[in-house]
């Protein structure tokens, strides 16, 4: 039996590894790997919004509004991220970008965190995005 688990565990690991060397949005992997990754980081990650946005806020204004507001933003971001992580991990099979923006939370730290557009698609290998052309 342990043989078994052993080969799944070999051949998941293969699986992941092919198709690492391609641009970032040109595969169906690329953008699943992705999402899926982002998804995960937000479920677990996600009350890391709460100290980003105190920071964030003390910088902006004074310490007391980054303390005060800071957590009152930072929860309710925390709150959302954790809850598009969870769409992005159950809509992971679809090859959309992730809700999130940034799609991880320690990406643009001093950056206030958006949400969406929902299940919009990654640019494809014909230079389109969405229907207009670059």
């Amino acid at each position: 039996m342990s043989k078994w688990i052993g080969a799944i565990i070999f051949s998941a690991s293969v699986l992941l590894c092919i198709g690492s060397d391609a641009r970032a949005d040109d595969s169906y992997g690329d953008a699943v790997r992705l999402k899926l990754g982002s998804g995960f980081s937000n479920i677990l990650l996600g009350l890391l919004e709460v100290p980003k946005n105190i920071i964030s806020t003390s910088n902006q204004a004074n310490v007391l509004l980054g303390i005060t507001g800071g957590t009152v933003k930072g929860t309710a971001h925390a709150l959302g991220r954790t809850l598009a992580g969870i769409v992005d991990v159950f809509s992971f099979p679809v090859p959309t970008k992730p809700i999130t923006n940034p799609p991880f939370v320690w990406e643009n730290w001093y950056t206030e965190t958006t949400y969406g557009p929902f299940f919009q698609t990654s640019r494809s290998a014909a230079g389109t995005d969405m229907g207009r052309r670059y």
